[in-house]
C-alpha cells in the first residue's frame, strides 16, 4: 500500500507539473482504488484577469509588470494601462513600476482588477553637485558658485 501511495504522489506531482508548464486549464484528476475509494483528486482550475493600472491622476500607465506571485507568469501593461493575464484561482498579483510602491492584490473571485499605483517618494537629505574642468581661466566660460545647505531653505 505505501509504494501504490508513493507512486500516486509521484504521478500527481509530475502531472502537476506538465500541466502548469503546459498552461493546461480546468485540469481535473481522480484516482481511486480498485476498491471504488477515492485515494486522491487533483483540481487546478485558471482564469483570465484583465484590467487597468492608472495612476494617482487616473493616467494609464504603460509597462507597468504584472506577475502571479511565486511564478514567471507575468505581463505587461499596454499603451492604455490594460493587462490580460491568465492565472490559478488562489494567485496574488503583484503589481510594480519604476518610481512607484508595489502592490499585491489577491484574485479570489474577481476577474478585473483595476489598480491605482502611488508614487514612491523618498526625500533626499543632501543634493551634492560636482562639476570638473580642465583649462586656464580665459578659456573658460560659465560661473562658480558655492551653494550651502541654509541657502537651500
Amino acid at each position: 500500500m505505501r509504494n501504490i501511495l508513493f507512486m500516486l504522489m509521484l504521478c500527481t506531482t509530475y502531472f502537476t507539473a506538465f500541466a502548469e508548464s503546459s498552461k493546461i486549464t480546468g485540469v481535473d484528476l481522480n484516482v481511486e482504488h480498485p476498491s471504488g475509494n477515492e485515494i486522491a483528486s487533483i483540481t487546478q482550475q485558471s482564469k483570465k484577469i484583465s484590467g487597468v493600472v492608472s495612476d494617482e491622476f487616473g493616467d494609464p500607465l504603460i509597462g507597468v509588470t504584472v506577475l502571479e506571485k511565486g511564478t514567471q507568469n507575468g505581463t505587461v501593461t499596454d499603451m492604455d494601462g490594460n493587462y490580460i493575464l491568465e492565472v490559478q484561482n488562489n494567485a496574488t498579483l503583484v503589481f510594480s513600476f519604476i518610481g512607484y510602491n508595489a502592490q499585491e492584490i489577491p484574485v479570489g473571485s474577481q476577474s478585473v482588477i483595476n489598480v491605482l499605483l502611488k508614487e514612491d517618494v523618498q526625500q533626499l537629505d543632501d543634493v551634492v553637485v560636482v562639476g570638473y574642468a580642465i583649462g586656464n581661466k580665459r578659456s573658460i566660460s560659465g560661473a562658480v558658485e558655492r551653494v550651502r545647505k541654509e541657502d537651500m531653505n
